[in-house]
């Protein structure tokens, strides 16, 4: 299985094209998302995991990401 985890605060230029790029060279990887801070694009990234059968979550600026990264990593 092909994975590919993202760690973005989404805000990454033309999401159109950022989405029909993602689709045509990753073709059947499996994408998972991380929004890292406090201004996300939430919209772009919770459409690029449901698009390509991963998952998303958020981390504020407040949190640590190594325990939501730890969590992807047990349950891949």
């Amino acid at each position: 299985m092909r994975v590919v985890v993202l760690l973005t605060d989404g805000f990454i230029g033309d999401e159109r094209a950022v989405l029909t790029n993602v689709q045509r060279d990753l073709g059947y990887a499996r994408v998972f998302v991380f929004g890292v801070g406090d201004d996300v694009n939430t919209k772009l990234l919770d459409r690029l995991a449901a698009d390509n059968r991963g998952t998303r979550d958020y981390v504020a600026s407040t949190e640590s990401i190594e325990e939501k990264v730890s969590n992807l990593y047990a349950k891949l």
